[in-house]
């Protein structure tokens, strides 16, 4: 059953950064972006609070909630920087080494363990991440590719936080907290105060959907990560999405440049998540 979850969210979360970098050719500001779709999921997550309310009486975990907000906020309002330079199936792939971070994080931080096998499996995927950046036997790196890192990191980091949260708070009642403040910080952004409703008027469609599948996709992963390990269940949930990226990528959005390092990245990254167990 977890393993249908987790393919679930998966999937969705492809899903949700191909409307992302669609959503991201209107003329806004990345804040603006991050603020609505954020503020949508956190609404249409309000239900459940009513299904397994559970919040930290620690205030250590509510800081320590702020700052995963805070990390995951950074590397979303970069990933749609990214988008409006380089193509999805790049973002996907350099956004793998959020899988890199997070390993490392959690082997470090959460005493988490790794084999032979995912030591190998977590070279696998760090190659397969970068072969991106290379072109006719160049490095080739650009705005985009660094503002893809960061979001990589971004993630990678709140996810290591989003393990430890979910052991005291509930993560239905984590996804609606989260994803409000997310959407709170962002609107102290005076871009997005301004063009957010111009936004919904001209994008309503796209903003639901994202924000829908976004909401489902997380809950899905949290659901899943209250009972294994980060290192193992993040890189399931974040290769599964790129398998959406980069086909969806590929063949409905016409990202034809580097196409064989953009499969060749995907093959590496899909076996280095099979060795890691």
């Amino acid at each position: 059953m977890e393993f249908w979850i987790l393919l679930l969210a998966g999937i969705f979360l492809g899903l949700v950064y191909v409307l992302e970098k669609k959503l991201s050719s209107e003329n806004f500001h990345p804040a603006t972006f991050v603020a609505l779709i954020s503020g949508v999921s956190g609404l249409v997550s309000i239900p459940l609070l009513l299904y397994q309310f559970k919040v930290p009486e620690n205030i250590l975990f509510w800081i320590l909630a702020f700052v995963s907000v805070a990390t995951y906020g950074i590397g979303y309002l970069f990933s749609f920087k990214a988008y409006k330079l380089i193509d999805v199936s790049e973002i996907g792939l350099i956004n793998r080494l959020n899988i890199v971070f997070t390993a490392i994080v959690a082997i470090l931080f959460l005493s988490e363990t790794y084999t032979t096998y995912s030591y190998i499996g977590f070279l696998l995927i760090f190659i397969g991440s970068l072969i991106i950046v290379f072109k006719r036997g160049k490095i080739i790196i650009n705005k985009g590719l660094l503002f893809a890192l960061i979001m990589a990191m971004g993630f990678g980091l709140s996810a290591v936080f989003d393990k430890v949260l979910v052991s005291q708070f509930s993560p239905f009642t984590y996804v609606v907290i989260n994803n409000l403040a997310v959407s709170l910080l962002f609107f102290s952004f005076r871009e997005a105060r301004q063009e957010s409703v111009r936004l919904f008027k001209s994008k309503p469609i796209p903003i639901l959907l994202t924000g829908i599948l976004s909401a489902i996709s997380w809950v899905g992963f949290l659901f899943v990560l209250q009972s294994g390990a980060v290192s193992k269940i993040f890189p399931i949930y974040d290769t599964l999405s790129l398998i959406c990226i980069v086909g969806m990528g590929i063949l409905f959005l016409g990202e034809k440049e580097k196409i064989l390092q953009k499969i060749s990245g995907s093959i590496l990254v899909i076996i280095g998540v099979f060795l890691l167990g």
